[in-house]
């Protein structure tokens, strides 16, 4: 299994997706009118989206082996949605890596609640929710996990800082084959064919081994809304190619990238994270080519 670049290679992360809440509506009085009941706020204020580091303590109770205590856990906040990844050990002892990909069901100015999709080293596993989840906007997020149906004796809990990164001018990569973000292994890298627009080859020992090797090429960015544009930048891939087994070809991922500053110097390191309904593999590159920004 491969392991976080920093540390040794940070997998962490994911994606982000927003879902409709539908209006109810509920008899009147005699008079036979009908009240509309607003539908819940599902978007979190602008100024509370963004990249953020902290800490998160995960049981996996008796269904999950899952023990998490990880002070290097990294998240990135959308308007609908986020992904927050944490490594760690399970009860025998072997690493592991868990996304939780939230899709917001409520926020306010101080509080929100989600529904939670848990990958375990990167293939879907259960869901959870967190339903008191604290807002601090561009200070702290936190909240308790709490699983669903048969995990339902999963809990967990995370403690998040807005990072100073977020701040920062957002970096002008420069595009080319020459100008190469790549992992520890190196297997996999990523380069920009223009501001909006990159390559990427997903590592041959990825996890999960269903997107090795997969290449997304001519994957198109926006921005998501934060302190400084194209800080953090949203895609949705091609259907990629070059699966290591055929069958994996054609999948659809979604997913976030965001440069932070590894303990070297500012953007240093670069953050990606990708996921449908099945997996979600995370990578963490550094600049080892040319001049990257």
């Amino acid at each position: 299994m491969k392991l976080f670049a920093g540390a040794r290679l940070f997998i962490s992360a994911l994606i982000l997706m927003g879902l409709g809440f539908g209006l109810q509506a509920c008899s009147g009085g005699g008079s036979g009118g009908t009240t509309t009941i607003p539908a819940a706020n599902i978007s979190l204020a602008s100024a509370a989206r963004g990249y953020y580091d902290g800490s998160a303590t995960i049981s996996g109770g008796t269904n999950v082996d899952v023990t998490i205590t990880s002070p290097n856990t990294k998240a990135i906040f959308d308007e609908k949605g986020f992904v927050i990844a944490f490594k760690g050990q399970d009860d025998a002892a072997s690493v592991i890596v868990l996304v939780y990909k939230g899709t917001f069901t409520e926020v306010t100015a101080t509080t929100f609640k989600a529904d939670v999709r848990v990958y375990v080293n990167g293939i879907y596993n259960m869901t959870s929710t967190i339903s008191n989840g604290v807002i601090d906007a561009g200070v702290t997020l936190s909240g308790a996990i709490v699983g669903t149906g048969d995990y339902a004796n999963s809990t967990g809990n995370i403690s998040l800082t807005y990072t100073t990164d977020n701040a920062l001018t957002a970096p002008a990569y420069a595009f080319g084959t020459a100008n190469r973000w790549r992992d520890a292994g190196p297997t996999g890298d990523l380069f920009f064919n223009a501001a909006t627009n990159f390559d990427a080859i997903f590592a041959a020992n990825s996890v999960p081994a269903r997107l090795a090797t997969c290449n997304a090429i001519g994957t198109n960015t926006t921005n998501v809304i934060n302190e400084r544009t194209g800080r953090i930048r949203a895609f949705t891939t091609p259907a990629v190619t070059g699966c290591g087994s055929p069958g994996d070809n054609g999948q659809i991922l979604n997913g976030y990238l965001t440069n932070y500053n590894g303990g070297g110097t500012n953007d240093d390191r670069m953050l990606i994270v990708v996921s449908n309904d099945d997996y979600a593999y995370v990578e963490m590159f550094s600049c080892v080519s040319g001049t990257c920004f």
